[in-house]
């Protein structure tokens, strides 16, 4: 059995773009990592890893003004869990401009589609090919951060596809309704990748170099 986890990084309406990313490996291996993460941001002091937090020194990472080589060393060892226990990346990127353009008002509303699914789906005919190229005939599970816009759509579309009906989870810990619900882990390298590519196309925005797709590999 393979799950691949997905992030999203930037909102349709704040961003001028929209990236989701993620990883696939066997459930196995995911378990190992899991346990290997939580080791590393133990070292740390850390609960859970959120990308934008860490990069802009909020939330656990609140005290870490300053201190760009923790920051770094942080990084490398979680780059280095995630090297190990992952088989391959993948990511999608939309720039809303082009979205804007090429999508018109009542096309949206009939499609019932917005960038969140066109990106998340695309990651996942990724993951569907990379499987095909690598001869995998068992089943490949979805997993994506609960909480973006679409995920009523992306199950349609899932449908649609003939795809595996996807999963929706977080990467912290939460009560919900009394309940303790577990940090689904994967999600967090999850977010890590889609933050930094996100970061990456606001660089190449900022020195007026286009971008139109998230890089892949």
């Amino acid at each position: 059995m393979f799950t691949a986890y997905f992030d999203a990084s930037g909102q349709e309406h704040e961003h001028p773009y929209m990236v989701v990313a993620g990883f696939v490996s066997s459930a196995k291996v995911w378990s190992e990592f899991s346990d290997e993460w939580r080791a590393v941001l133990g070292n740390y002091h850390l609960k859970t890893f959120h990308a934008a937090d860490c990069q802009n020194f909020r939330g656990e990472f609140i005290e870490w003004k300053g201190k760009a080589d923790k920051r770094l060393r942080l990084w490398c060892d979680l780059l280095g869990v995630i090297k190990k226990h992952t088989f391959h990346k993948f990511s999608v990127g939309i720039e809303i401009n082009d979205w804007k353009e090429s999508f018109s008002q009542e096309r949206k509303r009939k499609s019932k589609i917005n960038t969140y699914v066109l990106c998340a789906l695309a990651c996942a005919e990724r993951v569907k090919l990379w499987a095909r190229r690598q001869n995998v005939k068992t089943p490949i599970a979805y997993i994506y951060e609960s909480g973006d816009p679409g995920s009523g759509q992306l199950r349609a579309y899932f449908d649609e596809q003939e795809f595996p009906a996807p999963s929706f989870k977080h990467k912290e810990d939460r009560t919900v309704e009394g309940i303790y619900c577990p940090a689904t882990v994967p999600l967090q390298a999850a977010d890590f990748l889609a933050y930094k590519i996100f970061l990456i196309k606001k660089i190449f925005r900022k020195n007026g170099a286009s971008l139109s797709r998230a890089p892949d590999a």
